[in-house]
């Protein structure tokens, strides 16, 4: 049995000091109480990066300028199950 795909989304931008900046979102304690980029489900018909935009929008508002994909994944405990995020 396959897993659905997901994406994680980390928008970053450039501080006036030259660092960067991450935007980061605090889990519920059901779902870890962690930090973490927001993200989510593939629907169907979609592709990674329409994928990426709706989450981050859903979730933050925001409309990003530019994706860049990164080949990474990991997983992480949410409730009772092992959630993998690309």
């Amino acid at each position: 049995m396959s897993q659905p795909i997901k994406v994680s989304v980390h928008p970053v931008r450039s501080a006036t000091s030259g660092d960067w900046e991450y935007l980061l979102l605090r889990r519920v304690a059901s779902e870890g109480g962690f930090w973490a980029g927001s993200g989510g489900g593939v629907e169907d018909g979609e592709d990674l990066a329409e994928a990426a935009r709706r989450e981050l929008l859903e979730e933050t508002g925001l409309v990003p300028l530019a994706l860049q994909r990164v080949d990474y994944s990991y997983s992480f405990l949410t409730g009772s199950q092992i959630d993998t995020l690309t």
